[in-house]
C-alpha cells in the first residue's frame, strides 16, 4: 500500500484510468512492454517463461534511464519504450561499460 492507513476507492482508479498516456511513466512501460510481450509471443510462438514477469517489471525504470541493460527477448520488448523514451537498450552485457561511458560524454 503507497500510504499505510489510507483507505482506497474505485474513484482513486478512476483518477489514475483518466490520466492521458505519458502521466505516469513507469505505468505506461509496464503496459507497452506487456502488449509488445504477448503480440511478440503469439507471432514468435514463443512460450513464455518464468522470469517474463520479472522482465516487464524491470522495464518499468526504462523511462527514467539513459542506458537500459536486457537480454534476449526483454531487449526486443523493449525496443519500442526505448524509441519513445531515447533511451540506449544494451542487450550484450559486454556493451554495457562502452554504453554507459558514451551516455556520460553526451552530457558533459
Amino acid at each position: 500500500m503507497l500510504f499505510p492507513g489510507r483507505k482506497y476507492s474505485g474513484s482513486d482508479w478512476a483518477y489514475v484510468q483518466k490520466l492521458p498516456f505519458g502521466a505516469i511513466p513507469s505505468l505506461d512501460a509496464y503496459i507497452v512492454s506487456l502488449y509488445e510481450h504477448f503480440r511478440r509471443n503469439l507471432q514468435m510462438s514463443r512460450k513464455t517463461k518464468a522470469s517474463d514477469t520479472t522482465d516487464r517489471f524491470h522495464l518499468a525504470h526504462l523511462p527514467y534511464c539513459d542506458v537500459f541493460r536486457a537480454d534476449g527477448d526483454t531487449s526486443e520488448t523493449a525496443r519500442p519504450l526505448a524509441s519513445a523514451y531515447k533511451t540506449k537498450v544494451v542487450p550484450k552485457l559486454q556493451e554495457l561499460p562502452a554504453q554507459i561511458e558514451s551516455a556520460l560524454r553526451k552530457r558533459e
